[in-house]
């Protein structure tokens, strides 16, 4: 018989809010932690209304600076963003299944 530890994990706090605009998340997809050990997350909105979909920054604080990206199919913009990643040059990578692209910031 073999006997397992588990080990839970502590809830600590919540960041953000769900809004459609500005300070926080419209159905966020996911977060990548950048060099500077802020959040970046990446929202896609509802049913591609496209007033939800950016990046958002906050750090572990929950102290928000700010937002970038928007919907549409020019450069710098997403319409169905799937998944966020950072380098260590300070790069974001944004990853839409929409477009078949990744967009570089």
């Amino acid at each position: 018989m073999t006997t397992r530890t588990r080990q839970f994990m502590k809830y600590s706090h919540t960041i953000g809010l769900s809004t459609m605009s500005g300070r926080g998340f419209y159905y966020p997809v996911d977060t990548a932690i950048g060099e500077d050990d802020r959040l970046y997350t990446v929202s896609r909105s509802l049913d591609g209304d496209p007033r939800g979909i950016r990046v958002t920054i906050y750090d572990l604080a929950s102290e928000y600076f700010g937002t970038f990206g928007e919907s549409g199919e020019d450069d710098g913009q997403m319409i169905w963003p799937t998944g966020v990643a950072r380098d260590t040059q300070g790069r974001t990578f944004v990853s839409d299944e929409f477009t078949n692209r990744i967009t570089v910031f």
